[in-house]
């Protein structure tokens, strides 16, 4: 029974929990921090995903003021508050432009980089295998020696063996004919 109602409570809250969130899920994109583009409106009830490090919200008196700020800045007589507002937004595109070269440039040193270690660990992966080659054929050398050696050693004693018997075999047979000889 405890369970039963465990899970109604749960299930109602839960219920509560999806129905409470109207509206949308926005999500403001991470090139719209450095660009000049125009506001993004929310309304009442939006879920905003910010993707960028720092963002500012302002309500629509606020914006509205600016707005109008900024008509009246560059509709007056006064030239030299239009020429400054159109060089700081002619610096804001000029930013933005540098910006985004940056981040290509970033992103083909990003690639260049990566390719650069797909060929390193290829080329080590060579290596690799060049020196296992060489320790097998090194391997197989020192057996190779050491064989030799073994033959050379069992050729010495052999060379050595027949000088000796043949030394001795000339003793005898001079000792047999030179008893022969005396007889």
């Amino acid at each position: 029974m405890k369970k039963l109602i465990f899970l109604f409570l749960f299930s109602t809250i839960m219920a509560t929990n999806l129905f409470s969130q109207s509206g949308n899920y926005l999500s403001v994109p991470s090139d719209y921090c450095t660009s000049t583009n125009s506001p993004i409106l929310f309304v009442k009830g939006d879920t905003i995903r910010i993707t960028c490090d720092s963002i500012y919200l302002m309500n629509v008196i606020r914006y509205n003021f600016y707005k109008n700020l900024h008509k009246a800045t560059l509709t007056s007589k006064d030239s030299v508050c239009a020429k400054l507002l159109n060089a700081y937004e002619l610096r804001l595109v000029e930013h933005e432009q540098a910006y985004s070269k940056l981040l290509e440039n970033s992103k083909q040193a990003e690639k260049i980089s990566l390719d650069l270690i797909d060929y390193s660990q290829k080329s080590l992966a060579g290596t690799q295998k060049t020196l296992e080659f060489t320790q097998t054929t090194l391997d197989q050398s020192l057996k190779s020696i050491d064989i030799a050696h073994n033959y050379i050693k069992q050729e010495k004693w052999n060379s050595k063996g027949q000088k000796i018997l043949t030394g001795i075999c000339g003793f005898g047979v001079g000792l047999l004919v030179g008893v022969l000889i005396m007889k």
